[in-house]
């Protein structure tokens, strides 16, 4: 039995020892046609998984084993064959361009209707990582004339799009 520290032990470094055991099993399983393939969640969500029964229809011999992240820095040691990612402004060397996908406005029905009406403080909803996108379109001469106040900032597409349904506010999202 462990004494107390060694149970605060184990706690901390339990989530590291699963993570070790699961990447030794990958290795020792015998290979297969294996896909490994690292996409972030909100691309995943919406866009990666209504393609993949196509490619399982096409590929049946191929065992696809996704794994989603929210940048590209959140790997955690994953080694996928393919990394799929939103890319904004400079391409990584051996990147390859795959889709163009402008962004879009969103918002509930309640919400929009008040930025048809260049109604004041509309609350905003921003996506950490993409200032330069947010003040691109709110530098544009019609926006200039409303006011938007910032009430949430998540991390995702997937995330500002669900709040923006929900009526939480006005975001931009990929068109994706």
């Amino acid at each position: 039995s462990l004494t107390a520290a060694g149970t605060r032990l184990y706690a901390e470094i339990a989530p590291s020892l699963d993570q070790i055991g699961n990447a030794l099993k990958r290795y020792a399983t015998p290979r297969r046609n294996r896909l490994r393939l690292l996409c972030n969640t909100s691309l995943a969500t919406r866009w990666l998984n209504d393609l993949l029964p196509e490619f399982q229809r096409m590929h049946p011999d191929i065992l696809l084993e996704l794994r989603t992240a929210l940048w590209p820095p959140d790997r955690l040691g994953y080694d996928a064959d393919v990394e799929i990612f939103l890319g904004f402004g400079v391409r990584p060397p051996r990147a390859e361009f795959l889709v163009q996908s402008p962004f879009v406005a969103v918002a509930a029905p309640e919400i929009a209707a008040r930025v048809v009406a260049q109604d004041q403080d509309i609350p905003l909803i921003r996506i950490s990582g993409l200032s330069n996108v947010f003040d691109t379109w709110l530098s544009r001469k019609e926006n200039k004339k409303i006011k938007f106040v910032d009430v949430a900032e998540t991390d995702s597409n997937h995330g500002a799009l669900t709040m923006a349904e929900a009526g939480l506010g006005f975001t931009l999202c990929s068109s994706f």
